[in-house]
């Protein structure tokens, strides 16, 4: 990876790929041994996540936290999308940008789920409308 930009997906960022990611971008899908180890997944879960990777990237990788990130160590720039399970290695080797948010903000408080559902929905026609698929952040 030495020199090469690389875009990382992992487990919880298994949507499309950024629009703007340039093409010579190294895709690259990691699942760290030591987030699994804890907590380990089904068979079934794993072949799932794993099938959908293969879709997004050619590179998948699984291994200890301390190897990827010595292997990413001379990458150019490592991006990713932020989660709260890989919290405590994902921000040590890449920028990570927010998850793309499903429904727009609220801009007051809602003391319901009822109230937050009727602000956040307002303008939604169907289910389409509101199961569109949201892009990740440009590069």
């Amino acid at each position: 990876m030495t020199g090469r930009d690389v875009w990382l997906i992992h487990p919880w960022s298994l949507g499309l790929l950024p629009a703007a990611l340039p093409a010579d971008t190294v895709v690259i899908g990691v699942f760290l041994a030591d987030f699994h180890q804890a907590w380990p997944w089904s068979e079934r879960r794993g072949h799932f996540v794993g099938s959908r990777m293969a879709e997004l990237a050619a590179q998948r990788w699984h291994g200890a936290a301390a190897a990827i990130g010595d292997a990413l160590a001379g990458a150019r720039s490592v991006r990713s999308i932020a989660e709260p399970h890989l919290a405590p290695w994902l921000p040590r080797w890449a920028e990570c940008e927010a998850a793309p948010a499903l429904f727009p903000p609220v801009d007051r408080r809602c003391d319901s789920f009822s109230q937050w559902w009727t602000r956040t929905s307002r303008g939604l026609q169907t289910a389409a409308d509101l199961l569109a698929v949201k892009e990740v952040p440009a590069w």
